[in-house]
């Protein structure tokens, strides 16, 4: 698949895989909901043409068009640089791909929704629980990666890896794009995507509290 066990380490760090008796079937999981989010990210008609070059074991064939595997594991163009949706470097592997199956994992092991928002699973009694802060961190590393960013010819502040810099787009001889600006880029290999949630909601910053800084159903998806 275009994800493993092996992007799962540090802050996302999911135990006890494998298949059995209180074992998380990783892959099982990674094809629910990764897939789900791809489809999500992407809409329906550039999702399915995605998917028809995806093989029998969802990798990317190896005679997709360039525009999947630039889209997928990056490119350099016009001075800008896209790190791909899977970045996999010689000491780190880091995916949105990845950290979306995590928040699954988490809200299904941990938690169910209700009307009054999340609640923890106690045996007598449920009680609103707020997301960890790590849960909030791990979403809006999603956000830093999908959101657009730039604003004319203002200066942005941009984290690359955990680390905050001010990117003066435009002027700097390798800008870090996001999704929405590569997407943009390339409007005419990627037309009209959908760039919300698998629940049709925009990818927008949470804070500390868990509360969304603007959450709209988008609807056109």
């Amino acid at each position: 698949m275009l994800i493993d066990n092996t992007f799962f380490t540090n802050t996302i760090l999911i135990p006890n895989l494998g298949i059995g008796i209180g074992k998380v079937n990783i892959d099982a999981l990674i094809e629910k909901e990764c897939y789900s989010f791809l489809q999500s990210l992407l809409g329906n008609k550039l999702y399915l043409e995605l998917k028809s070059n995806l093989d029998v074991d969802l990798n990317l064939k190896s005679d997709a068009p360039q525009k999947w595997k630039d889209l997928l594991y990056g490119v350099t163009y016009d001075d800008k640089r896209w790190n791909g949706l899977i970045e996999v470097g010689k000491h780190f592997k880091f995916s949105i791909l990845a950290n979306y199956v995590y928040l699954c994992y988490i809200k299904n092991t941990t938690s169910l929704t209700s009307n009054n928002g999340q609640i923890s699973l106690e045996p007598k009694n449920a009680s609103n629980v707020n997301p960890t802060a790590k849960e909030v961190e791990v979403w809006n590393q999603i956000v830093d990666k999908v959101q657009e960013t730039t604003y004319g010819d203002a200066p942005r502040l941009s984290k690359h890896r955990g680390i905050l810099f001010i990117d003066w787009y435009g002027n700097n001889n390798q800008a870090f794009v996001t999704l929405t600006e590569y997407l943009k880029d390339f409007a005419t290999d990627f037309p009209n995507p959908s760039l919300v949630t698998p629940e049709g909601y925009q990818i927008t910053y949470k804070n500390q509290l868990g509360l969304w800084c603007e959450q709209k159903p988008l609807d056109k998806y």
